[in-house]
């Protein structure tokens, strides 16, 4: 790509102009996405795995620019390639990490058989569940998987996540559930499926 076409496209995202953001994002995406598509499924990712770094990129990117001291000194393409390597590696290091975690618990759980708490049940059904978790960002999507599904502790999370402190994970799982009992507010079929002691937070 010439330095001129990514030049045009950073004023674009710089403007105050909607219309100007929209029009960088699809070119962006025109552009972009199918090398990151590309790295992510080489990389053992999934369709789903590039949309979602693809997003993260973008967000990143937008952030970047519009600071006073942002400067470009390489190719657009290789500035994102290089956030979107950042992004994915992180990732996969969340991801061993959790694994790891699963792993244990599940060597601990079969030494000792407790009863799942009642914290962890799901009384809905779960094809809507996820479709109302697809409306949160990937953050709040991957939190409250690891807490309902993996059944994972906060301190584990904050492990996982990356986060400085469990009560940081606490915090976070909090607000993901605040927007999903928004969520759950607007479905016509106001159906709860989480303990109503999460949503009262």
């Amino acid at each position: 790509m010439k330095k001129s076409h990514d030049r045009a496209i950073l004023e674009d995202l710089r403007s105050p102009a909607r219309q100007n953001n929209d029009r960088a994002f699809a070119e962006i995406y025109a552009c972009h996405y199918a090398s990151v598509q590309k790295f992510i499924t080489k990389q053992g990712g999934t369709d789903e795995d590039a949309q979602d770094v693809f997003q993260e990129i973008l967000i990143i990117l937008y952030e970047k620019i519009r600071q006073a001291d942002f400067k470009l000194d390489c190719k657009l393409s290789t500035y994102m390639l290089a956030i979107c390597k950042n992004i994915w590696h992180k990732k996969l290091k969340r991801l061993r990490l959790q694994q790891n975690i699963i792993q244990e618990n599940h060597k601990q759980s079969l030494l000792v058989e407790e009863e799942a708490p009642a914290d962890y049940a799901i009384i809905s059904d779960e094809k809507r569940l996820m479709e109302l978790l697809s409306h949160l960002s990937p953050d709040c999507r991957e939190i409250l998987r690891l807490y309902y599904f993996d059944r994972l502790s906060m301190r584990q999370i904050a492990e996982v996540m990356g986060y400085n402190s469990e009560q940081v994970a606490k915090n976070k799982k909090s607000r993901c559930m605040q927007v999903l009992r928004r969520l759950v507010d607007k479905d016509p079929n106001k159906t709860s499926f989480f303990p109503k002691e999460d949503y009262e937070v």
